[in-house]
């Protein structure tokens, strides 16, 4: 049986694999492997941010299935390390502990590397902050209570197994141990057993204690690993933006030109947008040309990020991968592998090179590689070129990676998942309005292609979604898909004529009260709307409606000019949905309702 390794490479546009925006391709490398690889043309993630994004990836279910991603991956049955666990393979993952591997999860994880700190920022954002203001205004119901003490067990839980894991276990801690160089690790653990001790005392308080103290709350004092500790930033200053500043000028030139020849906006379209302002007053109408600005400034921005605190919250892809050779290099097991990695380089604050690692042979290599790609597309592209970069960069890295690979033999037995998890907004192509948080192609159509030894190349085109994933790699590798998965594999399923894509919108994915944000779109239209899961479909708000066919970029929306009736085929699939959904969570609510009484 063959190895295996996912690649998850977050927030990548489709389009930017291979030379469909580009003149010249930023993953020749991955471009390489494609006579032996199965790629997907049409995939779509069902969510265009992480948490949303592999609640339906590692699971393959739908992104809403089994309380949404509430509590992550935790609340469903299966996930992919679960899967390989129990086929035989000796498990490792990379990832950040407030991503909250609970302990179910945990056990089919048999070597866990860390690649940061853990962010309580991440779980006041993505949690309490919601419920905070709840508080603000009505007392939280005996049902929210018995959800929160679920997910702050949760989180007691993965947090306190990832300060008992780097205190004993010196691969859990390879990549952050510099970063730990000035932290207390033990006087840390205390504090934290002593808060879960309080909130067993009284599960209720504690849950005030959390909405009422916000970030000054005592488990905002707890983690101070120092993510920073890898950025030199003298370093990055001297070595590389005045070292290279020719190459950084160059990069600059060619954005502003080609963005201004390729991607500006038309005549059309400011007048259409500023019409609609001066009705609706909604700022958003104009977005656009703001994007526009941060598009052709996007070197600039790039390099003032770089002095920002938490700039890089995880390690560079080059040591994310440089680790995971050396381990597999070192690894006396006989038995299969699978190893999942999570490069996070051309998220929001991007970079195109190894920023934590000071080694001038590294910085000149790449720069060099980087150099040569800018003078190959010239001005031929549309969109960021430092976001584009940061794609040529990672697939330099899998180069290295891969070419290792070859030297311990390991190769020619090893199957490789490149994927994305979501999209981007941060690509600035098309030019759209609000990022992340909408119905835009470019946050939920993303790559993927799985290479196999010796197999023949073989494109899939017709829709499907990330849940298919592991299914289709699952049969790959000749494993049985988990029954939990309900994903299909691109190898005998056909594949849809639609799409459709589901989370909860922005901040707390509360199953209980917020709107659902669907779209769907197939060869005719695209429709985004929103509807409040606490009530009927016919409760739903349209939000966005584009005829594809004429305008394939969706820059006009039409959802007050054409009838429903023209469109209502795609309805009825999202009502058909939508009920699913409802049903779900009522069970869902039900198994914590039984919980309680027990």
């Amino acid at each position: 049986m063959n190895n295996a390794i996912c690649i998850l490479i977050d927030s990548v546009v489709w389009d930017c694999f291979g030379n469909k925006r580009i003149k010249e391709s930023p993953t020749p490398f991955l471009d390489s492997l494609k006579k032996e690889s199965l790629i997907a043309e049409s995939l779509f993630s069902q969510g265009p941010y992480t948490d949303a994004a592999t609640k339906s990836l590692y699971t393959g279910r739908n992104c809403l299935d089994d309380f949404g991603y509430f509590f992550k991956l935790n609340s469903s049955r299966y996930t992919h390390f679960d899967a390989f666990h129990d086929n035989g393979f000796e498990t490792y993952g990379f990832y950040y502990p407030y991503y909250l591997y609970g302990p179910n999860i945990k056990k089919s994880i048999d070597h866990t590397i860390y690649t940061s700190g853990f962010l309580y920022d991440s779980e006041w954002g993505g949690i309490f902050d919601y419920y905070a203001k709840i508080v603000n205004q009505r007392d939280l119901s005996s049902l929210e209570i018995d959800l929160l003490i679920k997910r702050i067990n949760l989180m007691f839980d993965s947090w306190i197994s990832f300060y008992n894991d780097i205190l004993v276990n010196d691969e859990s801690r390879m990549l952050i141990e510099k970063e730990m160089s000035n932290f207390d690790l033990l006087i840390a653990l205390k504090k934290l057993t002593n808060e879960r001790e309080k909130f067993n005392t009284n599960k209720v308080e504690y849950i005030h204690s959390i909405l009422n103290g916000g970030k000054e709350h005592e488990l905002a004092k707890i983690d101070f690993i120092d993510v920073d500790a890898l950025i030199n930033r003298d370093y990055l200053k001297k070595e590389v933006f005045r070292k290279y500043r020719k190459i950084f000028k160059k990069i600059s030139i060619n954005n502003f030109v080609a963005n201004s020849l390729h991607n500006k906006p038309n005549i059309k379209r400011v007048i259409y947008s500023i019409k609609n302002y001066i009705k609706t007053k909604e700022k958003n109408n104009l977005r656009f040309l703001s994007n526009f600005y941060h598009c052709i400034n996007s070197t600039k921005e790039f390099i003032s990020n770089s002095n920002l605190k938490r700039w890089q919250n995880m390690p560079s892809a080059r040591r994310q991968l440089d680790t995971a050779f050396s381990i597999l290099k070192n690894r006396k097991s006989k038995i299969p592998f699978y190893l999942s990695l999570h490069l996070l380089d051309p998220h929001e604050y991007i970079s195109f090179f190894s920023y934590d690692i000071q080694n001038n042979n590294i910085m000149k290599e790449e720069f060099e590689m980087i150099n040569k790609y800018i003078n190959s597309c010239g001005t031929c592209f549309k969109g960021s070129l430092p976001y584009i970069l940061t794609i040529r960069y990672v697939d330099f890295c899998i180069e290295k990676f891969c070419e290792k690979l070859k030297e311990i033999g390991l190769w020619e037995n090893t199957s490789l998942l490149i994927v994305a998890d979501h999209g981007s907004s941060y690509s600035y192509y098309p030019l759209h309005g609000i990022p992340v948080n909408c119905f835009d192609e470019e946050c939920y159509h993303i790559p993927m292609m799985i290479r196999n030894p010796n197999s023949e190349m073989r494109k899939v085109e017709k829709y499907f979604s990330s849940m298919d994933v592991f299914p289709t790699f699952f049969d790959i590798l000749g494993i049985k898909k988990p029954d939990s998965f309900i994903g299909k594999s691109m190898l005998v399923d056909s594949g849809l004529d639609y799409i459709i894509t589901e989370y909860m919108g922005s901040g707390c994915p509360d199953m209980l009260s917020k709107k659902i944000w669907f779209s769907i779109r197939d060869k005719n239209y695209c429709i985004g709307l929103k509807v409040p899961i606490n009530n009927t479909f016919e409760k739903r708000e349209i939000n966005e409606v584009y005829d594809i066919k004429k305008d394939k970029n969706c820059f006009y929306n039409l959802k007050d000019k054409l009838d429903v009736s023209s469109y209502d085929y795609l309805l009825s699939k999202i009502e058909s949905r939508f009920y699913e959904i409802k049903e779900d969570v009522c069970s869902f609510i039900s198994g914590v309702k039984n919980e309680h009484r027990k």
